[in-house]
């Protein structure tokens, strides 16, 4: 198919392979040969190729039909035109790519994009990454990247739940997050994040102390008796999860590394 494309003259690209008319390609090619375009060693080439892998056609068929489906909004029929980028390409120019993958279950898209994303890193670049309310769970490729961020690959997690992107792997996610630099806790209206969003930010032991007195002799005298002094240990959460639930829309909690504590800043 690669050999055909290129016989044509034409760029390969995910578009052509997604509408190519796979079980018509041999004709085509002979065709081609008929009419001269492509020589006679050319022609028995990529027929040897295509019968070759003639058992593997409908699955190839099916990817690229598949990820055209998810991808057909944002994907370049000529990416060789003016609207024709690359990922890959647009990073070693510094530039800043924005890429819509329509639906978090567009799995194919993910994975491809995660895949540029790791061909950047094992290239030396250096990545800046924002997944914005993408599922962790979505690709098995983008929780490497993620799990290996660092300084050749930063990555920023937004959602408006990022607890929830992780789809109860409070492993992933305490591992995660034990691993950031910077941490943006925002309203949540979900109880059991911000519980964990309570046990991200630490607790504190809190201690209570009571005195109580006993006297003894009778009322009118006085004389007698002791004091008691109880003391209890409680765990109190430095930020309570109702704190978390009722916070204002511009406000954030901030966890930092380079802090100790926690801040609360307000977006004016």
């Amino acid at each position: 198919m690669y050999d055909y494309i290129i016989s044509k003259g034409r760029e390969p690209s995910a578009f052509f392979y997604a509408v190519c008319p796979y079980h018509e390609l041999v004709p085509k090619v002979k065709s081609s040969e008929a009419k001269q375009i492509i020589t006679a060693a050319q022609s028995r080439s990529i027929v040897a190729k295509l019968l070759q892998g003639e058992k593997s056609i409908p699955n190839v068929a099916n990817y690229f039909l598949e990820f055209y489906n998810q991808s057909k909004l944002v994907l370049a029929k000529d990416p060789q035109g003016p609207h024709g980028i690359s990922i890959f390409s647009s990073v070693l120019s510094n530039r800043i790519v924005l890429f819509d993958i329509i639906s978090p279950t567009n799995d194919l898209v993910i994975n491809v994009v995660a895949c540029e994303i790791e061909r950047l890193l094992t290239q030396g670049m250096t990545v800046k990454l924002i997944i914005d309310g993408v599922p962790y769970s979505s690709s098995l490729i983008l929780q490497k990247v993620i799990k290996t961020s660092g300084h050749s690959c930063q990555t920023v997690l937004s959602d408006q739940d990022v607890y929830s992107m992780f789809n109860g792997e409070d492993a992933a996610f305490f591992g995660i997050t034990s691993r950031a630099e910077n941490i943006y806790i925002s309203k949540h209206l979900s109880v059991h994040s911000c519980q964990k969003w309570s046990d991200i930010i630490g607790s504190f032991e809190k201690v209570d102390i009571s005195n109580s007195r006993s006297m003894s002799g009778g009322f009118a005298t006085g004389f007698g008796g002791g004091r008691t002094v109880t003391m209890s240990d409680k765990k109190e959460y430095i930020v309570r999860p109702e704190e978390i639930k009722s916070m204002k829309e511009d406000q954030f909690y901030i966890v930092s590394k380079s802090i100790d504590g926690v801040m609360i800043a307000d977006l004016k």
